[in-house]
């Protein structure tokens, strides 16, 4: 009789429902979490895509905006309006580190090129990477009516712009210009579009 009395208070403790606290995770639930986590970090990862692509889409039109201040100062002045990367005396340089991200206006007078206050030095962004292509070295012979220039030191050596912007309206040599982000797959490329006489900005992704 002692048998058959823990034998049914056995049964009626397994149907019992077990406490909270004690209860196991069915495979099913712990599948329909994991698929829950991933939705939620794959809609993360896209909405952070998306900023930083609008990030990057912001400053590359700043950029262009740049260039265009440069070719309006050309035009303004009667001198050609150039650029080069401040603090580099090679102007290939690579532009992932830290103290190459400010591109300095140049503006040719008195048979040489000075830097130039108009527009203002223009910051990349960390991780930016300007490359160019020219097709032909260029001189510029053309007296400026009036330009603002920076005093630079005696012994500078020659500047030597990456292109630059003639008062009649065109770019001088035909250069293409990329703008690249680390990490980023999208490719910003600008050219003289000799249509409309005005920088073109155009978005490659790969």
């Amino acid at each position: 009789m002692e048998y058959k009395r823990d034998s049914l208070k056995n049964k009626l403790f397994e149907a019992l429902p077990m406490p909270l606290g004690q209860r196991g995770f069915t495979l099913l639930e712990v599948m329909v979490v994991i698929i829950i986590i991933a939705i939620l970090s794959g809609i993360s990862f896209v909405a952070i895509t998306q900023m930083e692509a609008r990030r990057y889409l912001n400053h590359s039109e700043k950029l262009s905006m740049w260039f265009q201040q440069l070719s309006e100062q050309a035009e303004l002045t009667g001198a050609p309006y150039g650029f080069m990367i401040r603090g580099d005396r090679d102007i290939s340089a690579d532009l992932y580190g830290s103290e190459h991200q400010q591109l300095q206006a140049v503006v040719f007078f008195n048979y040489r090129w000075w830097r130039a206050t108009q527009p203002p030095l223009f910051k990349l962004l960390q991780g930016a990477q300007l490359d160019w292509q020219s097709n032909n070295d260029a001189v510029f012979l053309i007296q400026p009516k009036s330009v603002v220039l920076e005093t630079i030191e005696p012994d500078e050596p020659p500047i030597l712009p990456v292109t630059a912007f003639l008062p009649e309206g065109n770019m001088e040599p035909a250069t293409n210009i990329s703008l690249r982000f680390k990490g980023f797959d999208g490719v910003f490329g600008y050219f003289w579009d000799e249509e409309i006489s005005k920088i073109g900005m155009e978005v490659t992704v790969k």
